[in-house]
């Protein structure tokens, strides 16, 4: 995901309809890492799940490379493998090789 639109577009509670189910779903940041909270009720019974995401931006990753001797590529916005934008591309996709 790319971080740094996450942050400005998180919508921190959500209800969602499917096949009669009702999803409540929580979103928020906290120290550094993205945490979303799934609940619904299906035949009677509580369901709950919850994701954690690290918050890394690409300065993040390019230090993380460069300590494993690796050189960026690519980088990449979406699957479609356009441009990455920090404002308005969903992805960042990143393609390392190994330095010599």
């Amino acid at each position: 995901l790319n971080a740094s639109m996450v942050r400005k577009s998180l919508v921190e509670s959500e209800e969602i309809v499917r096949e009669g189910i009702t999803f409540r779903i929580q979103r928020k940041c906290e120290q550094g890492i993205f945490i979303k909270q799934i609940s619904f009720e299906c035949d009677g019974k509580p369901y709950r799940f919850e994701e954690k995401v690290a918050a890394l931006d690409f300065d993040d990753f390019k230090r993380y490379f460069a300590s494993c001797g690796l050189t960026l590529s690519d980088v990449f916005g979406d699957y479609g493998l356009k441009p990455y934008k920090p404002e308005s591309r969903p992805r960042l996709i990143l393609k390392a090789v190994k330095t010599a």
